[in-house]
């Protein structure tokens, strides 16, 4: 299910239901063993000047808790995020870390993460909860909105590579198969209430952009400024998840992701013209 407000890069599977998680009625989760929760709107830098347009990451998720425990859905995992934790006093950060948000959107993921918590307290239901802080995702089909993606267009069109202040901040990139075959593997193990899913390593910003070079040597660095509340480091502390998770597949490294990232988008340039003119797509 998804509203599609924004545009997907890949076509969505011919069964989609097309819905706002506002307009969900209980006959949408009727019969269903295990719900996973990861819509939101997730940038970052957009959340500071819309922060009440954020408010809906955590409406939406009261609202399909509440269809869920109406149901008698067994199961319900959350995507939150690595950004709740802001810069952790803590590296690598494991879940008991306070939460020290540094944006709207972090907030929102905060505000979420409070409101489940209320469901897992309740007396009142069976349905267990699972809050996922996930750390930086990344993959074929992301929109230029995020680090690796941006690189890999860059590199294919005008080849500029934007590094936003330093470049040195670090990042627990987490490769999008590795988070789904964990995210497939939760409801197989008894429920926990919070878990990280990530890499357990961190790389600078000049690293991502490092290997893009190494791929496409024509590219180029151009600084830009700073984010704003910028977060130096993001680590996942994994024990958790290596604890819980027994998943057979080995994880893809950082380089290998990359590199078959940028093969995507060079494969998706191939069949179509100009990705970077779809609406909503910009450098």
């Amino acid at each position: 299910m998804d509203d599609l407000r924004a545009t997907p890069l890949i076509t969505p599977c011919e069964d989609l239901l097309r819905k706002r998680v506002l307009d969900m009625s209980p006959e949408d989760v009727a019969d269903v063993d295990v719900v996973y929760h990861l819509a939101s709107e997730k940038s970052v830098p957009l959340s500071f000047g819309r922060p009440a347009q954020y408010l809906e990451n955590v409406e939406s998720t009261i609202h399909l808790l509440k269809l869920c425990v109406g149901a008698g859905v067994g199961r319900v995992i959350i995507a939150s995020s690595c950004e709740v934790y802001g810069q952790a006093k803590k590296l690598p950060t494991d879940e008991a870390q306070a939460f020290a948000p540094k944006s709207p959107y972090a907030a929102s993921k905060v505000a979420m993460e409070m409101a489940a918590k209320a469901f897992q307290t309740s007396q009142l239901t069976d349905t267990a909860v699972t809050l996922v802080r996930c750390f930086n995702v990344y993959g074929p089909g992301e929109r230029p909105d995020a680090v690796v993606p941006r690189f890999c267009l860059g590199a294919l069109t005008d080849g500029g590579l934007p590094i936003e202040g330093s470049g040195l901040q670090r990042r627990d990139f987490s490769y999008v198969s590795d988070i789904v075959n964990r995210l497939v593997a939760l409801p197989t193990v008894e429920p926990v209430p919070v878990i990280n899913l990530g890499s357990g390593e961190a790389f600078s910003i000049l690293e991502v952009g490092s290997i893009i070079r190494s791929l496409r040597p024509e590219s180029t660095l151009r600084w830009t400024e700073a984010r704003d509340d910028e977060i130096q480091e993001l680590r996942a502390d994994v024990s958790l998840q290596q604890c819980l998770l027994s998943v057979n597949s080995p994880s893809i490294g950082l380089r290998e992701g990359v590199s078959r990232t940028l093969q995507w988008w060079e494969e998706t340039r191939q069949h179509d013209s100009s990705p970077a003119g779809r609406p909503g797509i910009t450098l």
